[in-house]
């Protein structure tokens, strides 16, 4: 395989692309699926529109792009520095073997691969810790509360606050529980943080 990609590295960049992009699509559906389930009993799939679903894989898929370049710039100054630790670990007598860690230029796709893994594990851990403690990602606040005189139905919901914000529904959590809206023309809001 490393010789395929030798031989013609612009064509395994399009396959690798295609397939983390659908790779993100799919863990941005899951994730969001999580979420929504886990603070507000809701399917996500059924409020958001595609469009919704859309932007919120390139969010994800942007996240896992930064967290990549982060760690090839992390591999490559590891690589850079190999030497300097190598001479400055070298008197313990081999109790810090530097030698078998892989650097940049050694690294293999199975290497890359298991970074991406740990990679992808911990951007999940950090993107579900609000959840856990029941509160909304950072991704998902929009620094919206409800104006004072709104009404979901017969519901008052003076001291509402905009959890969720879509291109054609939103989640408002207010006193008396969670409301899911469609019409966001009559939904007036002010901002939370002045």
């Amino acid at each position: 395989m490393t010789d395929e990609i030798k031989r013609n590295p612009i064509e395994w960049f399009i396959k690798a692309f295609s397939v983390l992009t659908a790779g993100s699509f799919v863990f941005s559906g899951m994730m969001n699926g999580i979420v929504f389930w886990a603070l507000w009993r809701l399917n996500y799939f059924l409020i958001a529109t595609p469009s919704d679903v859309i932007m919120s894989a390139f969010l994800f898929g942007m996240m896992l792009t930064i967290g990549l370049i982060v760690s090839g710039i992390f591999v490559h100054l590891a690589s850079k520095l190999y030497p300097v630790l190598d001479r400055a670990f070298g008197w313990l007598g081999g109790k810090l073997n530097f030698k078998h860690y892989p650097v940049a230029h050694k690294f293999t796709i199975a290497d890359w691969t298991q970074l991406f893994s740990y990679l992808l594990v911990v951007t999940m851990i950090y993107l579900m810790a609000p959840v856990i403690r029941r509160q909304p990602p950072i991704w998902y606040q929009t620094g919206l509360q409800v104006s004072a005189d709104v009404q979901f139905g017969s519901r008052a919901c003076s001291d509402g606050v905009v959890e969720w914000l879509g291109a054609s529904a939103a989640i408002v959590r207010c006193s008396s529980g969670v409301v899911v809206t469609h019409n966001l023309e009559s939904l007036r809001t002010t901002p939370r943080f002045p």
